[in-house]
């Protein structure tokens, strides 16, 4: 669903542990706020789902594997295509 995937990735992104991150509590409080707004999404539009908010949670660590390797992906491809590797 649409609404779960950008919720998902919204959370994905906002990482309070970024080295350096200065307004973590600021980002803290965002990733709460969609957690929250995912979690109640869930009891109304799939309201015959019990558990589905647990389940989306779940697939979580696996959306962040495949956020950094995509993002190494793209680093990589701009250094080289950019002829900085070679």
């Amino acid at each position: 669903d649409q609404a779960e995937y950008v919720a998902l990735k919204a959370i994905v992104l906002l990482n309070p542990d970024v080295k350096g991150l200065k307004n973590r509590p600021d980002v803290d409080a965002l990733r709460e706020k969609i957690f929250s707004c995912l979690d109640e999404y869930c009891r109304r539009a799939h309201s015959s789902e019990e558990g589905r908010f647990a389940s989306l949670l779940l697939r979580l660590p696996a959306l962040r594997s495949i956020s950094l390797k995509s993002f190494e992906h793209l680093f990589y491809f701009h250094l080289i295509a950019e002829g900085n590797i070679g």
